[in-house]
């Protein structure tokens, strides 16, 4: 069977790091077995969240660590893109500044290092709306948490725009 190209796909599938590596009863590796239905297997990256050092309030998304490693074994699994979310939280007096600069150089990272592996990227700057805030603190904090996205990609030498 030919393996689809992106035009010729019926979907895509984001698969947890987990899912990726397992194998089917025949031994085939189950996002190839996926690939070859003309569904385009993903996995989620990212590790989750940790306090932000000296903030203990503050959390960042992790696992940018050996993610070049992580990537290019997903790649040979047969994953042709990679998803990475970074949480932002809001309350009364986060998120920080630092916060936000850390988890856009984080995913600004992350999309330097997929590249360089040969995936496509799907990132995820989600800003958590639950909480006793308003409709307009969740704008401004996106708003902030975009620019700075997009500002340390530019600066990592990546474009976010699609073609």
């Amino acid at each position: 069977m030919t393996t689809p190209g992106l035009a010729q796909s019926i979907g895509t599938i984001i698969l947890n790091e987990e899912t990726i590596r397992q194998t089917e009863l025949s031994g085939a590796r189950f996002a190839a077995t996926i690939r070859d239905a003309g569904i385009i297997p993903g996995v989620k990256v990212d590790t989750g969240t940790i306090a932000l050092a000296g903030h203990a309030r503050v959390r960042i998304t992790d696992g940018v660590d050996w993610l070049k490693a992580r990537l290019e074994a997903f790649a040979v699994m047969r994953a042709r893109f990679a998803k990475w979310r970074g949480v932002i939280t809001i309350a009364a007096d986060i998120p920080t500044r630092g916060c936000i600069e850390a988890d856009a150089q984080t995913l600004a990272r992350y999309v330097a290092i997929c590249r360089q592996v040969g995936l496509l990227t799907v990132i995820e700057p989600e800003v958590l709306i639950d909480g006793r805030h308003d409709l307009a603190r969740c704008a401004v904090v996106t708003e902030e948490v975009l620019h700075a996205v997009f500002r340390h990609a530019d600066e990592q030498g990546v474009a976010l725009a699609s073609r």
